[in-house]
């Protein structure tokens, strides 16, 4: 396990894995990488199963995780970054989560997700945020469910950038846990 609420690592691909990155700024950081295959995730999520961590509708949760993405996915490495509560951590969609997403190819924005038993926000798809994923400087992304597990707040650099009322995972199994992951659609190394 990894850190104090014991993150458990996952991830498939060639050379794929996690390393310590931190710096004066921020010590104690870790960086995500896919590897060289042209596939591949890395993720961390606690408890290593959702199936013993968050079910939304009985406390307020509040997920926050601050970063710096290194390279923007473009056509020589086309790649997706997931933050928040999800259920998995894999390069597949979580079947239940409430979550920031980005991927695909520039320009690469922000996505506000809720998905409930594998129904995500909106008609068809998440709802984009209108905020550029950046690729330079630190990015504070936080999300608030609060205790009646009926609304989510999604907040960017601390701004209020969606508030989501649909789609957010209450009834019994399904269950929730903080991760954070890198994926890969082709291409070489993010």
């Amino acid at each position: 396990p990894v850190g104090e609420l014991g993150f458990i690592q996952e991830g498939s691909g060639t050379a794929d894995g996690t390393a310590v990155a931190g710096s004066t700024v921020s010590p104690g950081m870790l960086q995500l990488y896919t590897g060289t295959g042209t596939t591949g995730y890395r993720g961390l999520i606690t408890s290593g199963t959702a199936a013993a961590g968050i079910l939304f509708g009985g406390a307020s949760y509040t997920a926050e995780f601050r970063f710096n993405v290194g390279q923007a996915s473009d056509a020589s490495g086309d790649y997706g970054l997931r933050f928040g509560f999800v259920d998995s951590v894999s390069s597949t969609e979580p079947t239940d989560g409430v979550y920031f997403r980005c991927s695909g190819a520039s320009p690469v924005n922000w996505y506000a997700v809720a998905r409930s038993n594998g129904v995500e926000t909106g008609p068809t798809s998440a709802t984009d945020t209108g905020v550029a994923v950046a690729t330079s400087g630190w990015v504070t992304l936080a999300i608030t469910v609060n205790a009646a597990g009926n609304q989510a707040l999604f907040y960017i650099n601390g701004t209020l950038v969606r508030t989501e009322t649909a789609n957010i995972p209450t009834a019994s199994g399904w269950n929730t846990a903080l991760g954070c992951s890198i994926f890969k659609a082709s291409g070489a190394s993010a």
